[in-house]
């Protein structure tokens, strides 16, 4: 992931975090070479809290820099029936928390083929190689098109 972003100030590669550029400190936000993002939720093995807000803390990054798809690793859990984060993530999802920032959403494990989804060839490329179709742990998001404001700063 860290490739597809480069510091406004010193043209560096970097991540979505930290907030700042760790070669040249600036705190701009970086210049997105891409418009989909890959986040794992489930890393490190939070509670359930914890991962809900490290999803809305990457969600708001990501509406930050224009970017329009999300890929949300949350896993399957172990029991055999969808872990607690899978299960809390989707519950929310499908009961409007994010209506006014997500656009569309496709469960893995419900997707077919790419072929059916509004996306351009070159996003149906990169997801491919994710193996996000059919896939129960993950969950696909299409992002609404907003305008934030943050410091001044508009960003579309």
């Amino acid at each position: 992931m860290s490739k597809f972003f480069c510091c406004t100030q010193c043209g560096n590669f970097r991540g979505l975090f930290p907030l700042y550029c760790e070669y040249c400190g600036s705190q701009d936000l970086p210049i997105a070479h891409t418009n989909f993002v890959k986040v794992d939720i489930e890393k490190g093995l939070p509670l359930v809290e914890e991962a809900i807000q490290a999803f809305e803390t990457h969600l708001l990054r990501v509406e930050e820099l224009g970017i329009r798809v999300m890929l949300v690793l949350h896993g399957y859990g172990s029991s055999g029936q969808g872990g607690k984060i899978r299960k809390s993530f989707r519950d929310l999802l499908q009961n409007n928390q994010w209506a006014n920032r997500v656009d569309d959403y496709y469960f893995g494990e419900e997707l077919r083929s790419l072929s059916s989804l509004n996306i351009t060839a070159q996003l149906k490329k990169e997801l491919e190689k994710e193996r996000f179709v059919s896939n129960p742990g993950c969950t696909l998001l299409l992002l609404k098109h907003i305008h934030l404001s943050f410091g001044g700063k508009t960003h579309v």
